[in-house]
């Protein structure tokens, strides 16, 4: 049964909304548009929102804007006590909301309108499923993950084990060597990025112990998650490979890219902004891994499609994956919010670096979408005041980086 969200900032109707519909829906609520938003990437998917229009903070139309591009199949019913003629005429014929509700609402009202706006979802659905059997097959992964049908990858012991020993007051290098010389295939890639191009120095590195102190703790600790977190992309299945692939680089190229993107802005702990970037798209990877394991993977999915299907469901399953594994609340933003942060306006500047990052990572050509984009237009760029020649040097710095990076991980 798919499920209704009701968005009001009046707690005393959501209940009273929420007992009239019960009997026909699974019914949620949220006291605001911004946990509307989150409600939607967190518990959807939902068929039918009902949404005021007068609330403090974000809006009703605010909401059902934003809410539009995660979720642009919902059928949106608006409330409002109000008989504003620019406002009406704005959610009908922008935001194509289907009714509009005045408040005081009578229960069977909206019930029938509830009905009728689910009838549309479905049949809306049911005609995308015809047509497109990999969104079909992409949906039906992220439900079951969301809905725990499917279980999570865990985070690799390792990564945890160094988290535990660097969060303690007096740490020692050798503390950090036992850790990872436990797993030799992390240790034999550690050294080897330690002694590459990019970390190079006098002394040739040869063991663990020699290779933490370049490093140093905290990029000690991004190298590991990064060697791991390329672990975790290994696909069997021969037409997710290449994919997979460009995966991986892009994610490597918006680290290193989102770390000197935060350089330039002279922001703290650059390491924070790798790690946000190598996690950014772990939605994506997600999918993936789950898709390896079907049996029609080889013959029923249209590569374009996949790519578009995991582009629109990735950043509220990367959130839901990250939230398992306990990340900081500000990871889970960026991967929730990477893709449009200038839609919020109190978004962290973490989600701002990410996005420009991203962004980079498209025009350099490390990008499932690859395009020409004029990074003087960049809302997030403005807002963080750094400059488009700033950008562009960043993008042939990250050029020549990825080169050597590639070959090191």
């Amino acid at each position: 049964m798919y499920k209704v969200l009701i968005v009001d900032d009046e707690s005393s109707i959501l209940k009273v909304f929420k007992q009239a519909l019960n009997k026909h829906f699974r019914v949620d609520t949220a006291e605001s548009g911004e946990a509307g938003l989150d409600m939607i990437n967190k518990q959807g998917p939902y068929g039918v929102v009902i949404s005021d229009i007068r609330m403090p903070g974000m809006d009703g139309l605010q909401f059902i804007s934003q809410a539009k591009r995660v979720a642009p199949e919902i059928e949106f019913i608006i409330l409002t006590g109000y008989a504003d003629r620019e406002v009406i005429t704005k959610a009908v014929k922008e935001l194509m909301v289907s009714r509009i509700l005045v408040k005081p609402c009578d229960a069977k009202t909206l019930i029938h309108e509830a009905q009728e706006a689910m009838k549309r979802y479905e049949k809306k659905v049911s005609k995308e499923d015809a047509k497109n059997p990999t969104l079909r097959l992409v949906e039906s992964i992220v439900t079951e993950l969301k809905e725990g049908r499917l279980i999570m990858p865990v985070l690799p012991q390792i990564v945890q084990e160094l988290q535990n020993v660097i969060k303690k007051p007096k740490t020692t290098n050798d503390d950090l060597a036992m850790v990872i010389e436990k797993d030799a295939v992390v240790s034999f890639r550690l050294i080897t990025v330690a002694g590459s191009y990019i970390y190079r120095g006098r002394k040739k590195i040869r063991t663990v112990k020699e290779a933490i102190p370049r490093l140093g703790s905290k990029e000690t600790l991004s190298i590991v998650m990064t060697i791991t977190n390329k672990q975790f992309y290994a696909i069997k299945n021969n037409r997710l490979k290449h994919l997979r692939e460009k995966l991986w680089l892009h994610s490597l190229c918006c680290a290193y890219g989102a770390k000197a993107v935060a350089q330039r802005l002279d922001l703290e702990d650059l390491e924070k902004f790798f790690l946000m970037g190598l996690i950014h798209d772990i939605g994506k990877v997600l999918i993936l891994k789950v898709l390896d394991d079907e049996a029609s993977a080889d013959k029923n999915i249209d590569m374009q499609d996949l790519i578009n299907s995991i582009q629109e469901a990735h950043t509220s399953l990367g959130g839901v994956l990250l939230r398992h594994w306990r990340f900081p609340k500000e990871f889970i933003s960026v991967t929730t919010l990477h893709e449009d942060p200038t839609a919020f306006p109190h978004v962290a500047k973490s989600v701002l670096v990410i996005h420009i990052a991203n962004i980079l990572t498209r025009k350099i050509g490390y990008s499932l979408f690859e395009e020409d984009v004029d990074l003087g237009s960049l809302e997030a760029a403005k807002r963080l005041n750094i400059s488009e020649e700033s950008l562009e040097v960043i993008g042939q710095e990250l050029v020549a980086l990825m080169h050597e990076a590639a070959a090191a991980f």
